[in-house]
């Protein structure tokens, strides 16, 4: 389903999965905005739910994972930094049940990452894996 939304804030969850290797899963994306480009797991926190329970209930529908959610990464606020509108992203770490994803609608394919390597990616999940390289630990609130 695609949410569209001009107004906002909107208030979505992205979830960093280390493997036990420190790799990150990122997915391809299998809907717009950025079809087919690569992203961190996650979405829109629906009405009623908690952040935790968002990112948990998003990993699952896009990678069939079951995570704990171990931590707050990083508050993602830049007004463009979805081109739908304005999105918050509370970014979470969470610790994967299961380490097998699998291929869905909403992610076309999944890959680990090193999250020191180079690569382009949608929103401004590439700026998300840097912070949790270069700032491990810490909480960023960031525009």
């Amino acid at each position: 389903m695609n949410k569209q939304r001009t107004e906002g804030p909107v208030l979505t969850v992205d979830v960093l999965i280390p493997n036990k290797n420190g790799q990150i899963l990122v997915i391809r994306r299998g809907h717009d905005p950025f079809k087919g480009q690569w992203c961190l797991p996650g979405g829109m926190v629906d009405p009623g739910e908690t952040v935790g329970t968002a990112g948990i209930r998003e990993v699952k529908e896009e990678t069939g994972l079951d995570v704990t959610i171990e931590r707050v990464v990083g508050i993602y606020s830049a007004p463009d930094r979805d081109p739908r509108g304005h999105y918050v992203s509370i970014t979470l770490r969470a610790h994967p049940v299961d380490q097998v994803p699998e291929v869905t609608e909403e992610a076309l394919q999944w890959e680990w990452v090193d999250p020191a390597g180079s690569r382009e990616m949608a929103f401004d999940h590439a700026r998300i894996l840097r912070d949790h390289v270069e700032r491990p630990g810490e909480t960023p609130v960031l525009a």
